[in-house]
């Protein structure tokens, strides 16, 4: 084919365009694909994915389900206080706290111009209505109701002012339930009877819940009139991925941006490594247990769980399963970093010999034909552990507990069932004097009951009006004397004494075995949010991190929308899911400003998406190709 000169520069002309062409695509294609939509310094990030673990029900102060469910609740309810990011209660609908003398009169002025979702203000009047009838409507979350037993009366003394009267004084009352209980909107839920039952979604938190699906997802959308600041996403899309293998999966490949779930041990290498992904770490007060039901026989024999506790290897659960990242268990509970731990608690080793010898001494020496050891009424030690189906740690930890165990001559059946069903049979109703229906279940406690004398009474007092979290139907006498002492003690070198008493005690009349706190280590996209607090011992996922109070609002533009619509939500979640003195006022208590590191945190950043040299080395690239096609041309013209 002969190519005349006019033709030859109707080609060069042709690849020019075609070169520019090309670049332009690249560039449209890099900010389509490989740059997610981020938020820029101060201003908010269009969407933000969230992988969430297990569905939370309606998601309302009274409906959600676990630790995670509590934490989104606190973007949508305001509460009197919050937690900083040291655990220390700060004020937060409250202006003003003032205590009197005595210790029991709490006063608290609420800030002004604060609304609900409906557009009505939030008075005095809806929280003198949320804390008497959480305490009193049966149906309320049983988490709130019992630090409640300790008020006496809420008294209205002005539109933006209340008085809580309490029985007894408590040192405990600012941070639970003052930080915990969502505030609720009087008008709405006083025509609500079955509290537990209802969808009801209108509070006056930075996020409203615009929109949900059973096992599906949640979309949170940000609230244009918050009054603390600004929610720092227009958006969060929560998509619910049971299987922990998905869940990280989708960040892994940029279908979320964050997951409330830390990662799993062997992925922490894998995901430091990874160029479009960074992580945040930091020491867990999460807690995984083994619990035993006190209420059957042998399990209510200090000596019987002493010799399961020797049976138990927790530095080969740390070592092997958990590959190092987590701290190693207290039989006191409580973590070995807190200035309250006791240096005295009884620490009981891995020791099979000193096991079956204690097995002995309590007269369980026949066996049956499996090699089962019997009771000395004949019964074999045969039981079933219940365990979560959908977490792969707790199953696999479970199948080494059945080993060690069969050794000394305990039958373990492990149950692995769905989480609601393992919460139906260990605590029904999330409320322990309802009763429990197993033997031994791997349990664990969100980071919320660590440091806390509310919810360490809670967890071990026998009277289960008090101990509602006591799934064990655990009883020690002594305990219940020391744990009653430390809710009502206010001197803080005598709660640290009552505090240490505890830990002894419960050691060495353990109701369950704390194997370990798993270290967090949380990944996320920064390229679309990267201004995350960590909350010590909880993580990243919280109304610090969440919600910019450092923002002064601005009038919006004529026509402008104030909020996203509810249209933006993905319409298919990752992996194929469906849809005596003044507390300080807010300025000068500790800072909580999104991004700011809690002691022992670790931010590792990492290549936080595509580098903008390797985009200007494409588009270079491009044109330079183009040039050289038209010199080429140009060559074989001139020839």
């Amino acid at each position: 084919m002969v190519i005349n000169g006019k033709g030859m520069v109707i080609i060069m002309k042709k690849t020019i365009k075609t070169s520019f062409a090309l670049a332009f695509a690249l560039v449209l294609l890099m900010s389509l694909f490989v740059f997610p939509a981020s938020a820029a310094s101060g201003e908010q990030a269009p969407l933000i994915r969230i992988g969430l673990g297990a569905d939370e029900s309606t998601l309302n102060p009274h409906t959600y389900r676990f630790e995670n469910g509590y934490n989104l609740t606190h973007l949508i309810w305001d509460s009197l206080m919050v937690l900083d990011e040291n655990l220390a209660p700060m004020p937060w609908l409250a202006e003003e706290v003032t205590v009197s003398n005595d210790g029991l009169v709490y006063s608290f002025k609420i800030h002004e111009g604060v609304t609900f979702h409906d557009g009505m203000p939030l008075t005095s009047a809806d929280v003198q209505f949320t804390y008497l009838q959480t305490r009193d409507n049966p149906s309320a979350k049983s988490r709130f109701k019992a630090p409640l037993r300790i008020l006496s009366d809420v008294k209205i003394i002005d539109e933006l002012t209340v008085e809580m009267i309490l029985t007894a004084p408590n040192a405990d009352f600012l941070n639970k339930p003052c930080s915990e209980i969502g505030i609720l909107p009087k008008h709405i839920w006083e025509k609500i009877e079955l509290w537990d039952a209802t969808d009801e979604r209108i509070g006056s938190g930075a996020y409203k819940l615009v929109d949900m699906a059973s096992d599906g997802f949640y979309m949170l959308e940000a609230n244009p009139n918050y009054w603390n600041g600004r929610a720092v996403a227009q958006a969060i899309y929560l998509p619910v991925i049971a299987d922990r293998t998905a869940l990280f999966t989708a960040l892994r490949a940029g279908e979320i941006d964050a997951s409330m779930i830390e990662l799993s041990p062997e992925l922490i290498s894998e995901f430091r490594s990874l160029p479009n992904l960074s992580t945040v770490a930091g020491g867990g007060f999460t807690s995984t247990l083994v619990y035993f039901n006190c209420e059957r026989y042998p399990f209510d024999l200090t000596d019987f769980r002493l010799a399961l506790t020797s049976a138990t290897n927790v530095q080969e659960i740390i070592d092997v399963i958990m590959l190092g990242n987590a701290t190693y268990g207290s039989l006191g509970y409580i973590h070995p970093n807190l200035p309250v731990y006791s240096p005295n608690v009884n620490k009981v080793g891995f020791d099979l010999n000193k096991a079956n010898q204690m097995l002995d001494n309590l007269g369980f020496t026949d066996r049956n034909s499996a090699g089962v050891r019997l009771t000395d009424r004949g019964e074999p030690l045969q039981f079933e552990m219940l365990v979560y189906s959908t977490n792969a740690v707790r199953i696999r930890i479970a199948e080494f507990l059945k080993g060690w165990w069969e050794e000394i001559g305990i039958g373990i059946t492990i149950m692995a069932m769905d989480p609601e069903t393992v919460d139906d049979l260990v605590w029904p109703g999330f409320d322990a004097s309802n009763g429990r229906e197993f033997d031994v279940v791997m349990f664990g406690w969100g980071a919320s009951t660590m440091n806390s004398a509310q919810r360490t009474l809670e967890n071990m007092h026998s009277d289960l009006s008090k101990g509602n979290s006591n799934i064990g139907a655990y009883a020690n006498a002594e305990l219940d004397v020391l744990l009653d002492a430390l809710l009502a003690e206010t001197n803080p070198q005598r709660r640290n004494q009552l505090n240490m008493q505890i830990q002894d005690v419960y050691s060495r009349d353990p109701g369950a075995i704390t194997l370990y706190y798993a270290d967090l280590v949380f990944g996320y996209n920064p390229a679309v949010f990267d201004n995350w607090t960590y909350r010590l011992g909880a993580g990243i996922i919280n109304n610090l991190s969440l919600i910019d109070r450092s923002y002064v609002p601005e009038a919006p533009a004529p026509g402008e929308s104030a909020s996203p619509s509810p249209s933006q939500a993905p319409s298919q979640a990752p992996g194929g899911t469906a849809p005596g003195g003044t507390a300080p006022s807010p300025s000068a208590s500790a800072s909580a400003s999104p991004g700011a590191p809690a002691p022992g945190t670790v931010s590792e950043p990492g290549g936080g998406g595509f580098p903008t040299w390797a985009i200007i080395l494409i588009i270079v690239v491009v044109l330079v190709g183009g040039v050289l096609v038209f010199v080429f041309a140009r060559k074989s013209r001139l020839k």
